[in-house]
C-alpha cells in the first residue's frame, strides 16, 4: 500500500492559495492519472483524535464540540458521554482513532486499551488510554499521558445512559434542513445526519452546489478528516435515504462515486473523501486541477 509523506512549504501555500475558482465544468480524475492523486495511509493521529472530540483551528483554538459534554462546571475539559454499556463505550473510543493508529490491549481488564499517537512523520506525540472504571455510574474513562497535547479536553468519562442528567429530545431530527445565506454561494442547505444525545453532538452536513478547485487558504472551512469520516459512516448505514434528503434540500448532490474536498492537504494537492465508502485520497490542484464539490460539517 502506498504511503504518502506530507510536506508543507511557504511556496506550496502561495501556489495553492492562488488557485481559486467559483464554478467550472466537471473534470474528474481517471484511473490512469495516478501521478495526480494518491491514497492516504498516514495521518496526524493526534489531530484526528482531537477533531473527533473537540475541533480546533490551526492555532488550537476551540471551534466546535463533536463528542462529550462538560457536566462539571468547575472543569469544562472533563467531558461526559452517556452509553448503554461498556462495549458501546469501547467501540466509540476506537471509532475516534485514525485508521493507522495501533491499539494495544492493556491490563488489568481485557477491554482496557492504550494507543501511542504519532504525527504524520511517525513521531510519537501522546499516549491515550481507555480504562474500565468499576464505580457506578462511571463505566470507563479516556485519559492522556502528557495531558498538554490535546486541546480543550483532559478526560472523557463514559457513564450509564440512565444516569444522564438531561434526557431532552434532540432539537433536530435526521433529515431536517437548516438554511443560511452567509456564504458566497448563496443559500446554504445543511442536512441533519445525526441527532444529538447524551453528550454526543448532533451533526449537520453541507455539500457545495458547485464544483471547484480550492487552495490551502480556503480549505480551513471544509470538514475535518475526522468528521468527514464520521459523516461517511453515518451515510453508509442508509445511503439511499440520505440521497433523498440531500435531493429534497436542493443543495449539492450526494453521489456514490464522487470525492469531496475536505480539510487537509499534501503538496501539491488537498484531501478528498469518497463518502460512499470513506476512502480518502489527495488530489493535485496545481498541475491537474480536478474539480470537486466540498463538504462542511457543523455540530449542535
Amino acid at each position: 500500500m502506498k504511503t504518502i509523506k506530507f510536506y508543507a512549504t511557504t511556496t506550496a501555500i502561495a501556489l495553492c492559495a492562488a488557485t481559486i475558482t467559483s464554478c467550472s465544468p466537471d473534470e474528474d480524475i481517471t484511473p490512469d492519472d495516478t501521478q495526480y492523486h494518491g491514497e492516504v495511509t498516514v495521518y496526524d493521529q493526534v489531530k484526528y483524535l482531537q477533531n473527533n472530540i473537540v475541533e480546533v483551528d490551526s492555532l488550537g483554538n476551540f471551534e466546535q464540540r463533536v463528542n462529550g459534554a462538560p457536566l462539571n462546571p468547575v472543569d469544562t475539559t472533563e467531558l461526559y458521554i452517556g452509553v448503554a454499556n461498556l462495549s458501546d463505550a469501547a467501540e466509540m473510543f476506537q471509532g475516534w482513532l485514525s485508521p493507522d493508529t495501533e491499539v494495544n490491549l492493556s491490563a488489568p481488564s481485557t477491554i482496557d486499551m492504550e494507543a501511542g499517537l504519532k504525527d504524520e512523520n511517525g513521531q510519537q506525540q501522546e499516549t491515550v488510554y481507555f480504562k474500565v472504571v468499576d464505580e457506578a455510574p462511571t463505566l470507563a474513562e479516556v485519559t492522556f499521558a502528557k495531558g498538554t497535547v490535546m486541546k480543550h479536553v483532559s478526560k472523557i468519562i463514559f457513564i450509564k445512559d440512565s444516569a444522564w442528567p438531561e434526557n431532552d429530545e434532540s432539537r433536530w431530527m435526521i433529515g431536517d434542513f437548516q438554511y443560511d445565506n452567509t456564504y458566497s454561494e448563496g443559500k446554504h442547505n445543511w442536512v441533519c445526519i445525526r441527532e444529538s444525545k447524551m453528550g454526543v453532538s448532533g451533526l449537520f452536513l453541507y455539500i457545495s452546489c458547485k464544483k471547484g478547485y480550492y487552495g490551502q487558504y480556503y480549505i480551513k472551512n471544509f470538514a475535518s478528516v475526522s468528521t468527514a469520516k464520521e459523516a461517511s459512516e453515518i451515510l453508509r448505514k442508509d445511503w439511499d435515504m440520505y440521497v433523498a434528503f440531500f435531493d429534497e434540500a436542493g443543495g449539492g448532490e450526494l453521489n456514490k462515486g464522487d470525492y469531496y474536498w475536505i480539510n487537509d492537504w499534501h503538496f501539491p494537492g488537498i484531501y478528498a473523501i469518497r463518502l460512499s465508502d470513506g476512502d480518502i485520497d489527495w488530489f493535485d490542484i496545481i498541475f491537474h486541477s480536478p474539480y470537486k464539490r466540498y463538504i462542511q460539517t457543523k455540530t449542535f
